[in-house]
């Protein structure tokens, strides 16, 4: 059982730290090894979750900082939710959304004007009312998204937003 010490986990590993080139060639071997449970992707995914998170928590925030934080994201809401479509859906050839906002006759404009005249929550509502939305199903790539006469096949990969860095894979057994 390892530990968290200075900045790596240790333990099992002859002294080593967990970050050791050794201990993380033989971490990777050992988990792409056990088959498509642990593909080698997801293993070095793991690999760098464990690596920031050291650093991620000799940094923490206080209360006061978090809702400085908090105000400052809800105050700059409508901008951010714009720049997101226009970076992970209208910029993403391969996205769903995007896809399902063609097939609504939705141009970034359009979501531009409906944003700033009915704020997030009410543009939310009215691209739903569009067809705008996945279910569960879909989201997860069980079904494809049928709207009218259309279908898309969604790869849950697709919605991934391509700014962010993914540190840890997760599925639940749920719906």
């Amino acid at each position: 059982m390892g530990r968290l010490a200075g900045g790596a986990v240790s333990g099992g590993l002859g002294g080593r730290s967990f970050f050791h080139p050794v201990a993380v060639t033989r971490a990777v071997r050992t988990l792409a090894s056990s088959g498509p449970r642990f593909p080698l992707e997801e293993a070095l995914l793991g690999l760098r979750f464990y690596g920031s998170l050291p650093r991620f928590l000799r940094h923490p925030i206080s209360s006061q900082e978090a809702r400085r934080t908090l105000r400052w994201r809800l105050e700059r809401r409508e901008v951010d939710f714009l720049a997101l479509a226009r970076r992970a859906v209208y910029s993403n050839a391969a996205s769903p959304y995007r896809r399902l906002l063609e097939l609504a006759g939705c141009e970034y404009g359009d979501i531009e004007r409906l944003v700033r005249k009915e704020g997030v929550e009410g543009a939310l509502v009215t691209l739903y009312g569009l067809g705008v939305y996945l279910t569960v199903d879909e989201l997860k790539g069980r079904r494809p998204a049928v709207r009218g006469s259309a279908t898309i096949d969604v790869v849950p990969s697709q919605l991934w937003n391509p700014s962010s860095t993914v540190h840890l894979l997760g599925q639940t057994g749920g719906s």
